[in-house]
């Protein structure tokens, strides 16, 4: 039973926040809307670019059914939490946070997919941070790296999508493992032109 909750472990009160259905800390906290205003206590059912070129898509989806996440399909990886209202869910943090990763790969893909151009995209990721300290996290207990390996198309993601079934270019993720290794990232992207160049 953690502390601040009720007999039943059901509701629990926190700084004068209440949440039903809540028996940890952790759950109230993950389970806190941001803001008392109106306005701000659900998601936009879509994400909002209005200062795109000619063209370009200016809304996005904040979760897909068609984009993995390890295997399983985003919007149920990574579900969002509480009662939508008119398509937009509440505005907890673990919505937010859910949001803003799903958000990436959308538009990455959407990038990568993208037939206007004169060129296919290839993107990039640099990851910050020590490789020994990657344990798995948040709703759906994912690496730090999986979600930039996504963003990228990385060969080494469980959900890269090749170019002969998807016209996806593959991308890269670099891991910059101390302070001081700007060098090193550079000069694999370098490598990587250099290769796709001949």
């Amino acid at each position: 039973m953690a502390p601040n909750s009720d007999t039943s472990g059901n509701v629990l009160t926190c700084a004068g926040v209440t949440v039903t259905g809540c028996s940890t800390l952790a759950c109230l906290r993950a389970n806190t809307q941001l803001s008392g205003t109106a306005a701000c206590q659900r998601l936009p059912v879509t994400s909002y670019h209005p200062n795109g070129r000619a063209g370009t898509t200016t809304q996005f989806p904040l979760s897909s059914g068609s984009l993995k996440v390890n295997g399983m399909a985003q919007n149920i990886a990574r579900l969002f939490q509480g009662v939508a209202v008119g398509g937009r869910y509440p505005a907890y943090l673990t919505n937010i946070n859910n949001a803003a990763r799903n958000l990436l790969e959308i538009i990455a893909n959407a990038a990568r997919t993208d037939n206007t151009g004169a060129y296919k995209i290839r993107i990039y990721t640099i990851g910050m941070g020590d490789a020994r300290h990657d344990e798995p996290r948040g709703t759906c207990r994912r690496r730090r790296r999986a979600c930039s390996m996504r963003i990228s198309n990385d060969k080494d993601s469980p959900d890269f999508q090749d170019f002969e079934t998807t016209g996806q270019l593959e991308g890269k993720y670099l891991l910059r493992s101390d302070g001081g290794c700007r060098r090193g990232c550079t000069h694999g992207i370098l490598n990587e032109i250099v290769r796709l160049s001949k």
